[in-house]
């Protein structure tokens, strides 16, 4: 038996391995130890072992490293010849570990273990084959953590990131060196002394066999700003993350999913990195938010252990922006997803000349509005397009319309009857009769009225009188800029009129941009293109 050997009188022996300073400890053995010597030394020890109130502290930053209130082996039987050792409880009761990231990117770890400085003989010695180390076999029936506290610090980041974690209890059950074997955990604690955390599953010592999931629930996001800050250029200023990570491993093969659920996330302010993406996230937030402001992202993962370009975090990265970047990059394909077919929710079709919505195009924009609405912080920006080539000639037909509205105002005018054009409607004799005495005034070498006053083409092979003064007027009539301007417009507000009334779009959400008249339509249709931004 061996009672409170104070472990701060081995200090000296410490320095030359670790930069750390024993405040206080003592180690306590009771057992019994058998020792013989054969062709080799045969060496046994069965008994109990711990070490209680230990206190370390961090030479180079002087903090608390590494400090536990008791470390205890339980009925220990430890064998040299052969080399094993079976142990049936290890409890830590209330450890604490500090682990810091310093600017420069080293760690407290590499500060305080002591690294050997070679000696001129030492450098020039010739190497020697490596001795080939016994496997120990190793049995341990229960590891068990109480209350368990550990401090992250991250400094090489933006912003200073630190968390604590606490109240960590739980135990690891069967753990051994059989290869069949596999070792069963259950942990867990709270991060932040807010938020739920949970690691739970089984697997073998040599990791071909996996079968484990850790969970954080609720964990506080402006608390985890600096991270967010270093790869997004902004603060968090307001929301809470739930991570489910399930990790598989058969046959060295990894199978991951990793659930990710984020609550009413709110972008802080700006700042500045050199490693911020550069995306326009505020609105790729909006679009992954649900109507409820929940974000729900599923990256599940493959690969082989045995592939020297496997890398999980990387690939969860990469997964991460390359969803953010398509988001961003086809907003509306994004909320056509929500729906089945192939729509593209971007653009409006028109009918040439018309700015009425078909029914093809109202189907399109119920889906729109339907997605809108479970997207609450998105506005939509409506830019109306009038295209000459296309347009002006199905409009001129009515300008034409117009101007023997006209001449018939004109007429009721002088019999002293006073009526607006756009109000008169023409009998289909009245508008004969206008029709010819505009051609014939307008072309007096082609037409004229006969001697019973029946309009009449000078040349009959042109084709029908009525045919041929139609279309001469009209191709007459040059593109009218103010009224393409207005079929832009119309086209704009009526879409906006029916995401307002019949979609129950806001209309704090939908903005009319200033209208296009272009010579010609880039595509076969006749569009109205739509864009998203975030409110």
């Amino acid at each position: 038996v061996i009672n409170e050997i104070a472990l701060a009188d081995f200090q000296a022996y410490a320095e030359p391995f670790v930069r750390l300073d024993i405040i206080k400890g003592n180690l306590n053995l009771q057992g019994k130890l058998a020792v013989q010597q054969q062709a080799a030394l045969a060496l046994r020890y069965q008994g109990d072992f711990n070490i209680d109130s230990l206190h370390t502290r961090d030479q180079i930053l002087n903090q608390d490293f590494l400090k536990w209130k008791n470390f205890s082996f339980k009925q220990i039987d430890f064998n040299l010849q052969p080399l094993s050792v079976k142990i049936k409880q290890i409890h830590l009761d209330a450890p604490y570990t500090r682990f810091t990231i310093k600017k420069d990117k080293t760690t407290n770890i590499s500060d305080v273990i002591v690294t050997a400085k070679k000696t001129a003989k030492q450098a020039i010695k010739p190497k020697l084959k490596p001795v080939k180390s016994k496997a120990i076999n190793y049995n341990i029936g229960e590891i068990k953590l109480s209350s368990g506290q550990a401090d992250f610090s991250d400094y090489s980041l933006v912003l200073p990131f630190v968390v604590a974690m606490n109240d960590l209890d739980g135990k690891v059950n069967k753990v051994s060196s059989h290869k069949s074997s596999k070792m069963k955990i259950d942990i867990v604690g709270k991060a932040f002394d807010l938020s739920p955390l949970k690691i739970k599953g089984e697997l073998q010592p040599n990791l071909d066999d996996l079968d484990i999931g850790l969970y954080f629930n609720s964990l506080p996001l402006p608390l985890v700003s600096p991270y967010m800050a270093e790869f997004a250029g902004y603060k968090i200023e307001k929301g809470k993350m739930s991570i489910d990570l399930l990790y598989q491993i058969q046959q060295r093969k990894l199978s991951a999913s990793n659930n990710v659920l984020i609550d009413q996330l709110v972008l802080g302010e700006p700042v500045e990195s050199p490693n911020a993406v550069d995306l326009p996230l505020s609105l790729a937030i909006a679009l992954l938010k649900d109507k409820d402001g929940k974000i729900k992202i599923d990256m599940p993962l493959q690969g082989s252990l045995d592939d020297p370009e496997f890398s999980v975090a990387p690939l969860l990265w990469d997964t991460f922006l390359n969803l953010v970047t398509k988001a961003v990059a086809s907003p509306f394909k994004m909320l056509g997803a929500l729906f089945e077919g192939e729509d593209d929710l971007s653009i409006v079709d028109f009918l040439a000349g018309e700015a009425n919505l078909t029914v093809l195009q109202i189907a399109k924009l119920d889906k729109l509005s339907e997605a809108l609405l479970q997207k609450p912080n998105l506005s939509l920006e409506i830019k109306g397009r009038a295209f000459t080539n296309q347009d002006w000639p199905k409009m001129n037909a009515d300008a034409l319309l117009f101007q023997l509205k006209q001449l018939r105002a004109n007429e009721l005018k002088a019999e002293g009857k006073i009526e607006l054009a756009e109000y008169i409607q023409l009998s289909e004799k009245e508008h004969q009769r206008l029709l010819a005495d505009l051609f014939i005034s307008t072309f007096p070498e082609l037409a004229k009225r006969s001697f019973f006053g029946t309009p009449e083409l000078t040349y009959p092979d042109m084709g029908e009188f009525y045919t041929v003064a139609d279309n001469m007027l009209t191709a007459m009539i040059k593109p009218d800029a103010n009224k393409l301007a207005m079929l832009s417009v119309s086209r704009a507000q009526n879409i906006a009129r029916y995401l307002l009334e019949q979609g129950h779009i806001k209309q704090s959400r939908l903005f009319i941009l200033d209208g296009d008249v272009l010579l010609d339509s880039p595509t076969e249709t006749l569009i109205t293109e739509l864009s998203l931004k975030v409110q």
